[in-house]
């Protein structure tokens, strides 16, 4: 995908870590936004709180893993 990104707009700076890790976080609080909305009953899938949970902890680990790759 970041290949034929950069192939369709060259002039855009190149991704970096500091991106990426911001990504991962934003994603993280939103997603744990949804589980909260699940967990206190707003969503009918309370299961769902769980699952949103575990998606939230990935992209917190990736964000994490995004800052120790920083150059």
């Amino acid at each position: 995908f970041v290949e034929a990104y950069y192939a369709a707009a060259p002039s855009i700076p190149e991704l970096r870590a500091f991106h990426i890790a911001f990504a991962m976080y934003r994603a993280a609080v939103g997603v744990s936004g949804a589980a909260m909305r699940a967990e206190s009953g707003a969503v009918p899938d309370f299961a769902a709180g769980a699952e949103a949970r575990r998606f939230a902890r990935a992209y917190a680990r990736a964000g994490i893993e995004a800052i120790e790759s920083w150059d």
